[in-house]
């Protein structure tokens, strides 16, 4: 399991080929979150980050901050409330690009609109 993301870096096209081999796995899953909430989120195998029923999501526009209709499929900045932090009020809003399809059920299976591709930016 791996997380922190590339936080800017271009890696090379293999990287995860080396990476396996080095640690001698079949296969590496992928996983996103932060210290200031509580939820992880973990990649399927489509590559789509799954949120937890407690999470809500939210985006944000870049240049004004006001939240994204939650409908089609929307890019903007990551925010999140988490229901099961209880050390500090649960919102955060992050520097994270985040596209969210709101319409179409997760290829897994998933009904809500959590399955979003993250991307750290």
């Amino acid at each position: 399991m791996g997380g922190g993301g590339e936080k800017g870096v271009v890696l090379p096209d293999n990287a995860e080929q080396v990476i396996r081999e080095f640690f001698g796995v079949d296969r590496m899953g992928s996983s996103y979150g932060m210290t200031e909430m509580n939820a992880m989120m973990i990649a399927c195998d489509h590559g789509h980050y799954h949120v937890q029923p407690w999470v809500a999501v939210y985006q944000l526009d870049v240049e004004t901050g006001r939240p994204l209709p939650r409908q089609g499929v929307q890019t903007g900045r990551a925010a999140f409330f988490d229901l099961t932090q209880d050390g500090t009020w649960g919102g955060i809003v992050t520097g994270d690009r985040i596209t969210v399809d709101w319409d179409t059920p997760a290829p897994a299976g998933a009904r809500r609109p959590d399955c979003a591709r993250i991307f750290s930016g």
